[in-house]
């Protein structure tokens, strides 16, 4: 969790470089018209009809991870999101990426969900490489059947999956529901067969070999 301070518009961000212990463990100020500008849950979680109901009527305590929200709140203040690590390759950073999509459910943020997408794709076109293994189930953890996050990830999978290890090694680290939509999608992208059953099966191919019988 974390303890945001909701701000007069012409108030800043705390800067951690420049105040004190103190000051910090107070929260995280934030300007109200910058909170509210596109999180639906904020923007209800901060109407005046709720501050008798909270310890300080001019906080709310989001039930996120504090690095995730701030980084939420770069976003919000600059537009861009930044990386967790210059230092490691851009396709590292899927997790942290889906880590922020299920933030930006939890928010109620169509917006900010829409940027992570946007900055998903980017990346995985970048450098030729999909999410799988563990950024795929956080995904599918934190949101919903139906989830333009969830098809993302799946038509991922069904388009660009093959017999390499960066693939098959993270299949086993996948939830079970990705598996079934993943199959759903490779079957909807199939071309259609002529009507030929089965095709090109061999009796050979399936069967065991004879047993050498002692003599």
């Amino acid at each position: 969790m974390i303890r945001v301070i909701f701000a007069p518009k012409e108030a800043g961000l705390i800067n951690a470089e420049h105040v004190s212990k103190a000051q910090q463990e107070k929260g995280l100020s934030v300007p109200l018209n910058l909170l509210r500008s596109s999180s639906q849950f904020l923007k209800a979680a901060t109407k005046p009809e709720w501050d008798d109901l909270r310890d300080d009527g001019r906080t709310v305590t989001p039930r996120c991870d504090p690095v995730l929200f701030k980084t939420y709140v770069h976003w919000l203040h600059s537009g861009t999101i930044p990386r967790p690590d210059d230092n490691v390759p851009d396709y590292k950073d899927f997790v942290f990426l889906s880590k922020l999509y299920v933030l930006g459910e939890y928010l109620m943020d169509v917006i900010f969900k829409n940027a992570i997408i946007e900055a998903i794709i980017a990346i995985s076109i970048k450098e030729k490489y999909c999410p799988i293994g563990e950024a795929v189930r956080i995904i599918y953890e934190g949101t919903s059947a139906g989830s333009p996050a969830r098809r993302l990830m799946t038509d991922f999978c069904a388009s660009n999956a093959n017999d390499d290890p960066s693939w098959t090694d993270e299949f086993q680290n996948c939830p079970h529901e990705f598996l079934v939509d993943t199959m759903k999608a490779l079957v909807s992208a199939r071309p259609r067969t002529s009507g030929e059953y089965p095709l090109d099966i061999k009796y050979e191919h399936y069967q065991e070999p004879f047993p050498t019988l002692a003599p």
